[in-house]
């Protein structure tokens, strides 16, 4: 049997340090099981009123609508993001650029003031609490950034909760996109066919090395290690991160650099979920090289920008697609190709703090309708790949164990 880099030594099956890794599975799964069911509970529950005017399969909507009539928004943040509260800050630098005109604060006192209650659905959590006090003109935003597959806490509790929900997918109430291509004005569309046909050249020139991975999540739903593993059976492949040979430290310039020097990144996402295309695909795009992408039909409803990917399953199989891979690395003409689109579009918008503009936006819009969530945990599990639960945190430690192990 052939063995990797592995995570459990073999000397750990033995005595004590067995039981030793025993008690710690069992610590894990206790405290898993203990968090996945701690949400709160439903005393911010809006009960609903009698003025339902229609409704969808997750939304109602509500035929009264009472809205304070002012220039400026107040948007409360109530939650951390993952326990810290640097967001605040941040998405109140993201308001000045915003076009319309929004502020941020987590002073809970503001509570009536504020126009938003906003809430990130991984600090849903008992000892956190929800806002005993709710004003019929007051939104309440659940937001995250995160595939399905990691939002395992219980949402059952949150029925008739919240008012809109704020993510990548596109049925969300305020969709926010890791990023978005829109096309390029008349002027922008002459500058930019000078550099592709003038300044191209010198890119290429830059591309001294062909493809490379950065991944330091190495426990994943979709077992991208197996695809790395089996396309490097075809390609080179320059491993870096937590979960590669190589190092390259988050936020180094002398790594970005580095990284730019590849005609290909592997951005393989990690679920797949609908509409669910990451920041990976997008920071190919702004370093110049082509993505190297794993995305199933349901990912693909979402608006990429067409013939700037490799998307793997797009090929009969994974030599095939090794095979095409070389084929691009070694023809500029065809290389060259894959960045048409950058005659025709920009890309804007990019990162997750950006998208809180169309939070600030929606908050504007008057004509927009007044309604609530019915149910958070089926709107959820509406997708195409599976809610996370403790036991799905598990397995993917066990897969990626066995991988290690040669099976």
């Amino acid at each position: 049997m052939r063995f990797r880099n592995c995570f459990i030594p073999l000397a750990v099956f033995r005595g004590r340090q067995f039981a030793i890794l025993f008690f710690l599975l069992y610590v894990q799964i206790w405290v898993l099981c203990l968090m996945h069911n701690s949400s709160w509970t439903d005393s911010g529950t809006l009960h609903m009123q009698q003025d339902v005017t229609k409704s969808s399969k997750h939304v109602h909507y509500f035929s009264n609508r009472v809205w304070k009539e002012k220039s400026k928004r107040l948007i409360l943040v109530w939650t951390p993001i993952f326990m810290q509260w640097f967001w605040t800050d941040t998405l109140q630098k993201q308001m000045s650029e915003c076009a319309c005109d929004c502020s941020v604060t987590s002073d809970r006192s503001r509570i009536k003031e504020a126009d938003a209650v906003l809430f990130h659905i991984f600090d849903l959590w008992f000892w956190l609490g929800l806002p005993t006090y709710r004003d019929p003109r007051q939104v309440w935003v659940v937001w995250w950034a995160e595939p399905t597959t990691r939002v395992w806490p219980d949402l059952r509790r949150f029925r008739y909760t919240f008012n809109w929900t704020m993510n990548y997918r596109r049925d969300s109430t305020i969709e926010a996109p890791f990023a978005v291509a829109v096309p390029l004005t008349k002027d922008e569309k002459k500058d930019r066919a000078n550099w592709y046909n003038l300044e191209f050249p010198t890119l290429i020139k830059r591309k001294i090395n062909n493809v490379s991975i950065t991944n330091s999540d190495c426990y994943d739903e979709v077992q991208r290690y197996r695809l790395v593993e089996q396309l490097r059976e075809h390609v080179p492949v320059d491993f870096y991160g937590r979960c590669g040979n190589l190092s390259c430290p988050r936020d180094n310039e002398e790594c970005t650099a580095k990284l730019r020097t590849y005609k290909f990144m592997i951005q393989f996402e990690n679920s797949y979920c609908t509409d669910y295309v990451s920041e990976k695909y997008w920071s190919s795009l702004f370093a110049g090289s082509i993505p190297i992408v794993n995305w199933k039909r349901q990912q693909q409803s979402y608006p990429v920008i067409k013939h700037s990917y490799i998307n793997i399953f797009d090929f009969a199989d994974m030599k095939s697609a090794g095979e095409y891979i070389k084929k691009v690395a070694t023809n500029n003409t065809l290389f060259k190709s894959y960045f048409k689109w950058t005659t025709e579009y920009k890309v804007t918008k990019s990162g997750i703090w950006a998208q809180f503009c169309n939070l600030c936006d929606a908050l504007h819009d008057n004509k927009r309708p007044a309604q609530v969530i019915r149910d958070l945990q089926a709107w959820v599990e509406d997708d195409t790949c599976q809610k996370g639960t403790p036991w799905a945190f598990l397995e993917r430690r066990i897969n990626r164990h066995m991988f290690d192990l040669g099976f």
